[in-house]
């Protein structure tokens, strides 16, 4: 076998992959929001903390594709006012729209880790 062959085996296995993105787009309807009100700016701070933290795994739809060594990402869309919904309803544990310091502490902490 000639050296330009071993080198164009060995290269995929050396070169680590090819990727390429198409980018998200972000939905968003304001409308849609639940309503929540603060018991105080600390709670504010807490819940605001732990959404910025929050997985947004299951609320992004679009998928990729993946061939041996190449991958692609198609366009993925981001569904922000139904994640914001989700951790409202995750942190109001009394559902009565507004976030207690208490509330907020424990979602924080279930989001954040106790260590924050």
């Amino acid at each position: 076998m000639s050296r330009t062959w071993c080198a164009a085996l060995l290269l995929p296995l050396v070169s680590g992959c090819l990727a390429f993105g198409g980018g998200h787009e972000i939905r968003f309807d304001e409308s849609l929001r639940y309503p929540v009100s603060f018991a105080s700016i600390e709670a504010a701070g807490l819940f605001h903390e732990g959404l910025a933290r929050a997985s947004r795994k299951g609320f992004t739809e679009g998928g990729g594709f993946g061939i041996l060594f190449l991958f692609g990402h198609g366009r993925g869309v981001f569904h922000e006012t139904e994640f914001y919904n989700a951790q409202v309803r995750a942190a109001d544990i009394d559902r009565d729209g507004i976030l207690t310091g208490e509330e907020a502490a424990a979602y924080h902490e279930r989001i954040c880790g106790a260590d924050d």
